[in-house]
């Protein structure tokens, strides 16, 4: 064979493998020839536009387009490829809420304010979250109820040394330090699980490098903690024993929020359950994604068992149901959102509004006849039965209270005849009397609750004025048989 002939078909071949990669994707996208999984993106991807004669040309060539962009053959697998290259090569996170550290660890976006020491919750704030769970606990008690509050360390908290930079404050507190200070203050139980895992780092790795939340090894650790807690009440013998601690190759959260596949070595483990016939009586958890892994732990050694994620069944809206022969709760948020405990509501009971009101200087409202309340959107007033009821006509129902609340503690509520789970926000002015849509506080309904006591921080107590915004509604309905503002 000649040098020209080879040349030419060399040629060729180099163009039908052009010609074969240009075609692979729109052949991959028809035939489906390889199974290429579930992709990498949160989204739906744009559906198969349908051939008409009745829309213009043009707008079904965009359609099509999209479609074609959103699902041409490969195109999640050269996805995963640049993510891989961006993450492993360049050391470039692919996703803003994913933060690359040290030795393949990588952490969530969400914990450096805590791993910074910036407090997104001011230390008045967590005392008065604080306040309401010592509210909780003082109510569970006089009902033989156990309680006790635990926080999940974020992965930083234990591992700081695999964050790629230093924190921008060295020193000071943050969410977590808060806390710390107003549980010990108010005397809330609580069992301190950032000290049992640092004080055991240096045995096992306690979290996943690839992910969000920690390994079966620290979830085996800290039920066992807490089981001895309760062990020292109820002489039940616990014994949760860590066996059989091994690599296995995974993926976390993190690497999907990366769009690629790490699939490096993790630790796991097994655990020696001790059969005990005596087991710890009817507990109810509440818990977040930390608690998953604990929850057939504990489930082992109790007689009747309940967990709820706080996220999806707020406690309010069971613990009524539930809390019949009831000995201990146990309540586990992770430090990274801590915040979300603003707007948590402890109070489950009924709040002792006759104990709190005899402290301090009350004025009552009169909501029927009182010239510095304004009722928008139009109201009914219905006083039968000793009570005023609040029937809302309009579509954004306000009571607004030109009111100045300089030195208020609390805002009294007695409700009743609440039908239903719902919630009211009570709006504070600024000390110009103008309000801002940041500024408020929610109030859950419960039907089971009539008394409510609204504890006000250092920015309301500058207030010239508030605002309660019922149900974005027409024909909501509020009983209201007190409402009082309590200062010192």
């Amino acid at each position: 064979m000649s040098k020209f002939s080879y040349k030419k078909i060399l040629s060729v071949l180099y163009i039908i493998a052009f010609m074969i990669i240009i075609l692979m994707p729109i052949i991959q996208m028809n035939l489906h020839i390889v199974n290429e999984g579930k992709g990498t993106e949160n989204r739906s991807k744009a559906a198969k536009p349908e051939i008409t004669l009745t829309k213009p040309i043009v707008e079904q060539i965009k359609a099509y387009e999209t479609y074609f962009n959103d699902n041409f053959g490969f195109r999640d697998r050269f996805i995963k490829m640049t993510n891989t290259i961006d993450v492993n090569v360049f050391k470039k996170s692919t996703n803003s809420k994913v933060i690359l550290g040290k030795d393949n660890y990588l952490f969530t976006r969400e914990e450096m304010n805590d791993y910074n020491n910036i407090p997104t919750l001011s230390q008045e704030q967590v005392e008065n979250i604080v306040i309401s769970m010592k509210m909780f606990q003082d109510q569970l008690e006089k009902r033989g109820i156990s309680f006790v509050f635990s926080i999940a360390p974020n992965k930083s908290s234990i591992y700081p040394e695999y964050v790629a930079d230093r924190p921008i404050n060295s020193v000071g507190d943050n969410n977590y330090s808060f806390f710390i200070k107003a549980l010990d203050k108010y005397k809330v139980n609580y069992i301190d699980l950032k000290k049992l895992l640092l004080e055991n780092k240096s045995k096992y790795d306690l979290y996943l490098k690839r992910d969000t939340h920690w390994n079966n090894i620290a979830a085996g650790l800290v039920t066992d903690n807490i089981l001895k807690y309760y062990d020292k009440k109820f002489n039940i013998g616990t014994d949760l024993n860590i066996t059989n601690i091994k690599s296995i190759n995974g993926n976390g959260d993190l690497d999907g929020m990366l769009g690629i596949n790490s699939n490096i070595k993790e630790l796991d483990c097994n655990f020696n359950i001790k059969n005990t016939s005596k087991k710890l009586p009817k507990m109810v958890m509440y818990h977040d994604s930390f608690g998953n892994t604990m929850i057939p732990l504990i489930n082992n050694y109790t007689s009747l068992f309940y967990d709820y994620h706080i996220t999806n069944n707020p406690m309010a809206t069971n613990f009524p149901s539930i809390s019949d022969d009831t000995k201990i709760v146990y309540f586990e948020i992770v430090e990274r959102y801590l915040i979300n405990l603003y707007n948590y509501d402890f109070n489950v009971f009924d709040d002792e509004l006759d104990n709190i009101s005899t402290q301090y200087k009350e004025i009552r409202l009169m909501l029927n006849n009182d010239k510095r309340i304004t009722y928008k959107d139009s109201y009914n007033f219905d006083n039968k039965d000793n009570d005023t009821k609040i029937i809302s006509n309009g579509e954004n129902p306000e009571i607004d209270f030109n009111i100045p609340l300089e030195n208020t503690e609390y805002i009294e509520l007695k409700l009743s005849k609440i039908k239903e789970y719902s919630n009211i926000k009570i709006y504070y002015s600024d000390n110009n009397g103008v309000f801002n849509d940041k500024n408020y506080i929610i109030v859950k309904l419960n039907p089971m609750k009539t008394n409510y006591l609204i504890k006000e921080d250092e920015n309301v107590k500058r207030a010239k004025r508030f605002k309660i915004v019922m149900d974005n509604r027409s024909n909501s309905e509020l009983n209201i048989d007190k409402l009082s503002i309590l200062s010192k």
